[in-house]
């Protein structure tokens, strides 16, 4: 894992809100009601960030929650995540 990021994970675990250390190259995600839609969001996510600097797409983060209720995890297995931004995208995009 990237030093920044276990960096800013740390600082969400010590109390910081998510949503304040997002930036144009870091975003936070969670889980939506359906897989379908998780891997929209991400695609979207993804896009945003191949038509920019790059950056990191961290899902299982609640945005607007501090210390370590923030950590909510995720269910979407991360090969599945790429797999499925890859079929979405033209040209595909490969993380």
């Amino acid at each position: 894992m990237d030093v920044a990021i276990e960096a800013d994970l740390r600082r969400i675990l010590d109390g910081e809100l998510p949503s304040a250390l997002e930036s144009i190259t870091l975003d936070f995600k969670q889980e939506a009601r359906s897989t379908g839609e998780t891997e929209k969001i991400l695609t979207d996510a993804a896009i945003c960030f191949a038509n920019a600097e790059g950056g990191t797409i961290v899902l299982g983060i609640d945005d607007d929650t501090s210390g370590p209720g923030a950590f909510i995890g995720t269910q979407l297995d991360a090969q599945t995540a790429q797999r499925r931004i890859y079929e979405l995208t033209t040209p595909a995009l490969l993380a």
